[in-house]
């Protein structure tokens, strides 16, 4: 309470209503501002932490070209291959770096926040809209995909977008925001295949606008808008069907209730958080269907669409997922963006002051950025594993050896970014120098025949899958002499092994 008291004192000095009536006559400033104010909080920890496996993969991806793109999303890839597109001419014009590859998310998380204030702003207030705003800058969820390079930005830009085109489509149907609704909507589908999920939610809020809105030009406006887009994307349901993976055959868990919760507990940061935020949204709901008769009809509409963009794509993809390997928070991290809107909505609709309310604001943006994590964690630190390799003092006769094979795509930009972006096929070229990227037992044993070296580096990073059994450290624990190990970088062990009585003085002895 105290807390409370001191903001709502602070934002009576700081006269509230003149900085709105200075952003109302002054909208395209405050949107400049906050897609700013977004990126510079963003950049700063671009490229901090450690890239892993799948930004290796993006970052082999975007080298190619775009007709080798294509090829590969069309025979093999589970994701649309739109963002690599968009990303291989971002790093044609800045260079492929890890910098640059995080920075292209970075900047599609700042014109998230752009998109974001404008909706917020369309469907309710600018006071709304800056406070939602305020909660979005503190989101750990947001700042992790600002910093990975992965899709997940640029869907992020691409749903809220969607959003923002179909709010005025409906108010004011127009054609050029029916072709901004399927120019948004077909690029998230070949974005990403699992977006189909704002489909539906969208059809649900025209489907109960068309009766209530006083232009019936809308809906029709809509649903053309989406009928080209099954038409434009029709031909590739093809490709989609042939690399959607099998039950039992991929790597993805069936759903479980704790993972469903995750979603959320990871959204909001903490499991504490995330029950008070939970009974703030139900006292909200409660106040509100108490005083329903006093609501417009118009409020019906936004919190139903809120209700169902913070909640159905998760609860979709929850029950798709028992039948279909899809069930993972990032597939649908753009429902973060309703929940934000609808829990911003909570604040909004409880019976608070506007000093008291905007205090509240500001004791949530305080506790998001209390926990907020500037260096976005990453599940494997090839980072300072690969800088640890690099300052060991390797003996004439060495070989890496790094399982499983794939790794090479996380390895190589922090060993020799050169070798890595300038070779169609880099592993070969690492071979040269001895760094060998393999899966199993025998391919050591092979290399160790063929160079016998004095010492073996083992790393291991998704090793299980390629050698579950852990044979190929097994050998060597049994037959050479551990001389140092790092199990400490997260993701990634770094073993060191040299051979049985290498060492002159101890064969002497």
């Amino acid at each position: 309470m105290v807390n409370l008291f001191l903001c709502a004192t602070i934002l009576n000095r700081m006269s509230l209503n003149k900085v709105l009536d200075f952003f109302r006559r002054n909208p395209i400033l405050m949107v400049a501002l906050v897609i700013v104010v977004n990126f510079v909080l963003r950049i700063i920890h671009a490229d901090a932490s450690s890239i892993y496996l799948d930004e290796g993969q993006t970052m082999f991806q975007v080298n190619r070209s775009i007709p080798e793109i294509i090829e590969d999303y069309v025979k093999k890839q589970q994701n649309a291959p739109l963002y690599f597109i968009l990303l291989h001419f971002w790093v044609k014009v800045f260079g492929l770096s890890i910098f640059t590859v995080r920075s292209f998310s970075v900047l599609m998380m700042s014109l998230t926040g752009g998109m974001f204030f404008l909706l917020a702003r369309r469907i309710v207030s600018l006071e709304f809209a800056i406070a939602a705003s305020l909660l979005f800058l503190g989101v750990n969820e947001v700042m992790n995909f600002a910093h990975e390079a992965r899709g997940y930005a640029t869907i992020s830009f691409l749903a809220v977008s969607s959003f923002y085109a179909l709010s005025h489509l409906l108010h004011k149907p127009k054609i050029n925001w029916a072709i901004a609704l399927f120019g948004f909507n077909t690029a998230l589908l070949y974005t990403h295949y699992l977006t189909i999920y704002i489909f539906p939610v969208q059809a649900i809020i025209a489907l109960i606008w068309w009766p209530l809105g006083k232009q019936k030009r809308g809906f029709l406006f809509y649903a053309a808008s989406q009928l080209a887009v099954v038409f434009v994307f029709a031909p590739w349901l093809k490709v989609v069907f042939e690399v959607m993976p099998e039950k039992g055959s991929f790597w993805i868990p069936d759903p479980t209730w704790g993972l469903l919760k995750n979603f959320y507990y990871y959204l909001v940061k903490g499991i504490s958080k995330t029950h008070y935020s939970f009974m703030i949204l139900g006292a909200a709901l409660i106040w509100y269907f108490i005083r329903i008769k006093k609501q417009e009809k118009e409020d019906h509409i936004i919190l139903i669409g809120l209700l169902l963009w913070a909640f159905a794509p998760v609860l979709a993809n929850y029950f798709v997922g028992f039948h279909i390997p899809v069930f993972i928070a990032k597939y649908t991290f753009y429902a973060s963006f309703g929940f934000i809107l609808f829990f911003t909505w909570a604040i909004f609709k409880l019976p608070l002051g506007k000093w008291i309310r905007w205090a509240f604001v500001l004791y949530c943006c305080f506790l998001n950025f209390k926990v907020l994590q500037w260096e976005s964690p990453k599940m494997e630190n090839w980072k300072d594993a690969v800088e640890y390799l690099k300052q060991h003092e390797r003996p004439e006769k060495s070989i890496v050896f790094s399982q499983a094979y794939y790794t090479y795509k996380a390895f190589l930009p922090y060993y020799d970014i050169d070798l890595f972006k300038n070779n169609p096929r880099p592993f070969e070229t690492a071979e040269q120098q001895d760094i060998y990227f393999k899966d199993r037992k025998s391919q050591l044993q092979d290399l160790i025949g063929k160079k016998d070296p004095d010492e073996v580096i083992l790393i291991r990073s998704h090793w299980r899958g390629a050698d579950p059994n852990g044979e190929t450290k097994a050998f060597l624990d049994e037959n050479w002499t551990l001389k140092e190990e790092r199990t400490d970088f997260s993701g990634v062990h770094v073993h060191i092994y040299e051979k049985p009585n290498s060492n002159p003085d101890e064969a002497d002895s």
